[in-house]
Protein backbone atom coordinates (compact mmCIF):
# COMPACT_ATOMS: atom_id res chain seq x y z
CA UNK A 1 0.00 0.00 0.00
CA UNK A 2 1.67 3.34 -1.15
CA UNK A 3 1.74 5.90 1.41
CA UNK A 4 0.99 9.75 0.82
CA UNK A 5 2.56 12.03 3.73
CA UNK A 6 1.63 15.45 4.23
CA UNK A 7 0.34 17.23 7.01
CA UNK A 8 -2.40 19.05 7.84
CA UNK A 9 -2.28 22.14 10.31
CA UNK A 10 -4.84 21.67 13.25
CA UNK A 11 -7.34 24.51 13.47
CA UNK A 12 -11.24 24.34 14.46
CA UNK A 13 -12.39 20.77 13.11
CA UNK A 14 -9.01 20.09 11.39
CA UNK A 15 -6.76 16.95 12.54
CA UNK A 16 -3.35 16.18 12.28
CA UNK A 17 -2.74 14.30 9.64
CA UNK A 18 0.86 12.59 9.08
CA UNK A 19 2.02 9.25 6.78
CA UNK A 20 -1.49 8.24 6.05
CA UNK A 21 -2.07 5.77 3.52
CA UNK A 22 -4.22 7.39 0.28
CA UNK A 23 -7.25 6.22 1.28
CA UNK A 24 -7.20 6.99 4.82
CA UNK A 25 -6.06 10.29 4.53
CA UNK A 26 -8.97 10.84 1.40
CA UNK A 27 -11.75 9.81 4.31
CA UNK A 28 -9.90 12.30 6.66
CA UNK A 29 -10.75 15.00 4.34
CA UNK A 30 -14.20 13.86 3.26
CA UNK A 31 -15.32 13.80 7.41
CA UNK A 32 -13.97 17.23 7.85
CA UNK A 33 -15.58 18.03 4.87
CA UNK A 34 -18.92 16.77 6.35
CA UNK A 35 -18.59 18.12 9.33
CA UNK A 36 -18.48 21.87 8.04
CA UNK A 37 -20.75 21.16 5.77
CA UNK A 38 -23.14 20.58 8.79
CA UNK A 39 -22.22 23.84 10.38
CA UNK A 40 -22.95 25.58 7.05
CA UNK A 41 -26.08 23.94 6.65
CA UNK A 42 -26.88 25.33 10.53
CA UNK A 43 -25.49 29.02 9.08
CA UNK A 44 -27.83 28.49 5.90
CA UNK A 45 -30.76 28.19 7.81
CA UNK A 46 -30.00 30.95 10.28
CA UNK A 47 -29.66 33.27 7.28
CA UNK A 48 -32.98 32.22 5.98
CA UNK A 49 -34.88 32.87 9.33
CA UNK A 50 -32.94 36.07 10.19
CA UNK A 51 -34.81 38.92 11.04
CA UNK A 52 -32.57 41.15 8.19
CA UNK A 53 -34.01 44.88 10.13
CA UNK A 54 -32.26 43.51 13.40
CA UNK A 55 -28.76 44.85 13.36
CA UNK A 56 -27.73 42.07 16.59
CA UNK A 57 -28.77 39.63 14.28
CA UNK A 58 -27.47 40.40 11.21
CA UNK A 59 -23.87 41.14 13.43
CA UNK A 60 -24.46 37.51 14.91
CA UNK A 61 -24.72 35.85 11.21
CA UNK A 62 -21.68 37.85 10.65
CA UNK A 63 -19.49 36.28 12.87
CA UNK A 64 -20.52 32.67 12.01
CA UNK A 65 -20.37 33.07 8.72
CA UNK A 66 -16.55 34.47 8.65
CA UNK A 67 -15.61 31.74 11.29
CA UNK A 68 -16.76 29.12 8.82
CA UNK A 69 -15.89 30.63 5.79
CA UNK A 70 -11.53 30.78 7.16
CA UNK A 71 -12.18 26.95 8.12
CA UNK A 72 -13.81 26.01 4.17
CA UNK A 73 -11.15 27.89 2.58
CA UNK A 74 -8.31 26.11 4.89
CA UNK A 75 -9.90 22.90 4.02
CA UNK A 76 -10.16 23.85 0.50
CA UNK A 77 -6.33 24.71 0.73
CA UNK A 78 -5.19 21.28 2.46
CA UNK A 79 -6.84 19.45 0.28
CA UNK A 80 -5.13 20.68 -3.25
CA UNK A 81 -2.13 20.53 -0.88
CA UNK A 82 -2.39 16.73 0.08
CA UNK A 83 -3.10 15.96 -3.94
CA UNK A 84 0.12 17.92 -4.79
CA UNK A 85 2.15 16.06 -2.40
CA UNK A 86 0.68 12.84 -3.61
CA UNK A 87 1.58 14.13 -7.28
CA UNK A 88 5.21 14.82 -5.75
CA UNK A 89 5.21 11.39 -4.38
CA UNK A 90 4.54 9.64 -7.35
CA UNK A 91 0.81 9.30 -7.02
CA UNK A 92 -1.76 9.77 -9.36
CA UNK A 93 -4.17 12.77 -9.08
CA UNK A 94 -6.65 12.18 -6.53
CA UNK A 95 -9.80 13.39 -7.59
CA UNK A 96 -11.72 12.64 -4.51
CA UNK A 97 -9.51 15.49 -2.87
CA UNK A 98 -10.27 17.80 -6.15
CA UNK A 99 -13.81 17.23 -5.15
CA UNK A 100 -13.42 18.23 -1.61
CA UNK A 101 -11.81 21.39 -2.23
CA UNK A 102 -14.53 22.21 -5.14
CA UNK A 103 -17.32 21.54 -2.28
CA UNK A 104 -15.10 24.10 -0.52
CA UNK A 105 -15.00 26.94 -2.94
CA UNK A 106 -18.68 26.32 -3.81
CA UNK A 107 -19.34 26.14 0.31
CA UNK A 108 -17.41 29.53 0.04
CA UNK A 109 -19.49 31.22 -2.37
CA UNK A 110 -22.71 30.83 -0.35
CA UNK A 111 -21.27 31.86 2.69
CA UNK A 112 -20.03 35.54 0.96
CA UNK A 113 -23.56 35.16 -0.73
CA UNK A 114 -25.07 35.06 3.54
CA UNK A 115 -22.70 37.56 4.39
CA UNK A 116 -23.45 40.17 1.42
CA UNK A 117 -27.64 39.39 2.50
CA UNK A 118 -26.32 40.01 6.05
CA UNK A 119 -24.08 43.44 5.46
CA UNK A 120 -27.25 45.14 3.22
CA UNK A 121 -30.09 42.81 4.36
CA UNK A 122 -30.91 42.50 0.55
CA UNK A 123 -32.93 38.99 -0.62
CA UNK A 124 -30.73 39.15 -3.98
CA UNK A 125 -27.78 37.64 -1.83
CA UNK A 126 -29.96 35.08 0.29
CA UNK A 127 -31.44 34.40 -3.05
CA UNK A 128 -28.10 33.67 -4.49
CA UNK A 129 -26.42 31.79 -2.03
CA UNK A 130 -30.16 29.32 -2.27
CA UNK A 131 -29.23 28.75 -5.54
CA UNK A 132 -25.07 27.81 -4.88
CA UNK A 133 -26.23 25.64 -2.16
CA UNK A 134 -27.41 23.40 -5.13
CA UNK A 135 -24.07 23.27 -6.10
CA UNK A 136 -22.53 22.23 -3.55
CA UNK A 137 -25.23 19.40 -2.65
CA UNK A 138 -24.10 18.65 -6.32
CA UNK A 139 -20.33 18.49 -5.69
CA UNK A 140 -21.56 16.22 -2.86
CA UNK A 141 -23.17 14.25 -4.18
CA UNK A 142 -20.32 13.81 -6.82
CA UNK A 143 -17.72 12.31 -4.48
Amino acid sequence: MSVNVFRVCAIGAFSIVTALPQDAATAVYKKQLDDLHAQYSRVLVSAEQMDSTNLKARLSLTQEEFALLRLVHRLSETALEANLQGLKSGQPENPALKLVSLTCDAMGYVLTSIQNYADTGNPIFLNLARSGDALVSATQKAM
